[in-house]
């Protein structure tokens, strides 16, 4: 008896040395269920709770009978499993100074010459790692929560073998398969693949082989037979050798985007509309929210403010750091034009206990303005009673771009094509009706014997062959400005004007008005000449033809300043000038606000267009019987070309 409590002593004077420093609990007992050793935490627990200093040799059932459900309960039964050479394992909670923490109970056979002569005790508490183990339960729940709610296909694989570990249910929707289907035919995602894209694929794999985070389309043949285009975001994991180990990423149907697409190419070379990334992964829950660019956030009613992720803070243009934020703060970063509907859309949802998915703006510190998707859900207590919220935010700016440019498209699609319906229809008056003119005239040429008749008939084929000719002028600058790019080069107005003065010299027989001409040229000045010259010709051309009949003080008054930043060009006369009604309409396509001189009424129209194409403003003040004045302003693009 007395060489088996030596060696008990032994065991626990050396066990004592390894657990003294420590925040673990140790003691050792005989076979008569008496302490023969313990180390200085455990005396000190035992003292919280009875109020005596325990000693070698006191009964481990007086000690047990002072915690509250026992120490060592059920002791009988631990005794009785650790002397037949068991080990006993369990956990406990324990209330120490009205605090509830969580041990882990572990029971040892001492052995003396194959025989149990007592029982060795560790505990050590492990309340941090139970509540983290809780905390990652409920994070790995909302996660799954979140990628069920989305269409979106998420999905993880393993290599060597190929095996799907994760698909989330967005794959039911996008290839008309489940997820039974994908974890029991590891193949299956690729045999969807349609044949033409399969060389895509290929590549695709031998780009994430090296590690390489690969965005690319192919197309795929749904379970229905349906085809559809998939934007995939592939995410490789390669082992510390260098091979392939793992690949998580997110597949989207990008089909009605890829139709779009098709539509506009042809038109205006419509760019691809950007795919909204919403990566996750299956093990950490602020590496998806990275990937995917969606912050979340979660709120206990018991608390003030709500705690946002990393990327929820980026969202909003805040630090990591500025992660507590309180409902207030939240709405003070919501646009004052959504402000009021978006905090009925919320005390709705309360009402109610109503989950809720919208949309709407916010403005950063910066004044950056930014559209999100905001998905909110309840959490409930077993009984349904709300006790927090959480939820998440889709940056869908870019996505909101790409739709306002598409519409904007569209609705100069529709007026491109009004105009050229007015455009066909009007030059083909225009050309036919000079045409006709023409051949009638040389029908009654042909007759008449009176050269003096003959000439007039001559005079009138030569003004509708010179309608035709200003018809088709019109339309070939009206064609190279729509067509042809901006092509800057240095302009000397004078010459400039003086050319087109001599080019019109031939509208009339006899061309009785005076010239002013007032041009500044404080700075070389550059810009298109091609559409300058279109502009100005239009311009003093309709000055003349619409001047006043045996009037011998007509005049053109022209003032031009060049200045670094632009030029500023006045062109004013005294001809028949034009009625106040008929303003509004100048420079409409195919506009005449007289029909006292021949004309088009595209002049005016190219006159504007061309304007417009050079950045320049366009202004026109008109007084029947008195005269016209047109001011024009178009930058110098002088700064450009030094």
């Amino acid at each position: 008896m007395l060489n088996e409590k030596c060696n008990l002593i032994d065991h626990e004077t050396q066990l004592e040395v390894l657990c003294e420093n420590g925040t673990n609990l140790y003691c050792v007992t005989d076979h008569n269920n008496r302490f023969v050793g313990f180390n200085s935490n455990f005396k000190k627990i035992v003292k919280t709770f009875n109020q005596i200093d325990i000693k070698p040799g006191d009964s481990v059932y007086d000690i047990n009978s002072t915690f509250e459900h026992g120490l060592f309960d059920p002791w009988d039964e631990i005794q009785l499993k650790v002397f037949k050479g068991e080990h006993v394992s369990t956990e406990k909670e324990l209330k120490i100074n009205n605090e509830s923490s969580i041990w882990k109970m572990m029971y040892y056979p001492i052995i003396k010459d194959k025989e149990v002569v007592g029982v060795s005790f560790f505990s050590r508490e492990i309340t941090e790692k139970r509540n983290a183990q809780k905390k990652l339960e409920e994070a790995n729940i909302q996660l799954k929560m979140l990628s069920e709610s989305i269409d979106e296909v998420l999905f993880s694989v393993t290599f060597n073998p190929v095996k799907v570990i994760f698909i989330s249910k967005g794959c039911q929707k996008v290839y008309g398969y489940n997820q039974e289907d994908f974890y029991g035919n590891p193949d299956l995602w690729s045999d969807v693949i349609i044949e033409e894209d399969n060389k895509v694929v290929e590549d695709i794999y031998e780009q994430i082989k090296t590690g390489e985070t690969v965005f690319c389309k192919y197309r795929i043949r749904n379970k229905d037979g349906r085809v559809c285009w998939l934007g995939s975001k592939i995410f490789p994991t390669l082992d510390k050798d260098g091979k392939l180990v793992r690949i998580d990423g997110i597949n989207t149907d990008i089909s009605k985007r890829k139709i779009n697409e098709s539509n506009l190419i042809e038109a205006n070379n419509q760019a691809e509309q950007s795919n909204k990334e919403l990566i996750r992964t299956l093990n950490h829950f602020n590496r998806a929210q990275k990937i995917a660019h969606v912050g979340s956030w979660t709120l206990k009613f018991a608390d003030k403010d709500a705690i946002w992720s990393d990327e929820a803070c980026r969202i909003y243009g805040l630090l990591p750091n500025d992660n507590k934020q309180s409902y207030e703060s939240w709405l003070s970063f919501i646009h004052p034009d959504d402000l009021e509907w978006v905090k009925m859309e919320i005390s709705n949802s309360l009402e109610t206990l109503t989950n809720t998915s919208f949309n709407h703006r916010i403005v950063l510190r910066d004044r950056t303005v930014k559209f999100i998707n905001s998905v909110r859900m309840f959490e409930l207590d077993e009984e349904g009673n709300a006790i927090g919220m959480y939820g998440i935010w889709f940056d869908i700016t870019e996505s909101k771009k790409a739709e306002t440019d598409i519409i904007a498209k569209n609705i100069e699609l529709e007026k491109i094509n009004k105009e050229l319906d007015r455009f066909v229809y009007s030059i083909s008056h225009e050309l036919r009706s000079p045409l006709t003119s023409v051949m009638g005239l040389l029908n009654i040429f042909k007759e008449e014997k009176s050269e003096e008749r003959n000439r007039e008939y001559i005079d009138m084929i030569s003004r509708s062959v010179y309608k035709m000719d200003e018809t088709l002028r019109e339309i070939l600058d009206y064609s190279r400005n729509s067509r042809n790019a901006i092509t800057d080069e240095e302009i000397d107005l004078n010459i400039l004007i003086k050319d087109i003065f001599n080019s019109n010299q031939y509208l009339e027989n006899e061309i009785t008005f005076k010239k002013r001409l007032n041009i500044v040229n404080k700075e070389p000045f550059y810009a298109d000449k091609a559409r300058l010259k279109v502009v100005l010709n239009n311009i003093i051309s309709n000055a003349i033809k619409y001047r006043k009949k045996n009037y011998y003080n007509s005049f053109i008054k022209i003032d031009a300043i060049v200045n670094r930043e632009k030029l500023i060009l006045e062109i004013e006369d005294n001809g028949i000038g034009i009625h106040e009604k008929y303003v509004k309409g100048l420079g409409g396509m195919f506009f005449r606000a007289t029909t006292e001189a021949s004309g088009s009424g595209l002049g005016l129209y190219i006159t504007k267009e061309c304007v417009e194409k050079l950045n320049g403003s366009f202004s026109i003040q008109s007084e029947f019987g008195l005269g016209t004045k047109i001011r024009i302003e178009i930058p110098n693009h002088l700064k450009e070309i030094i």
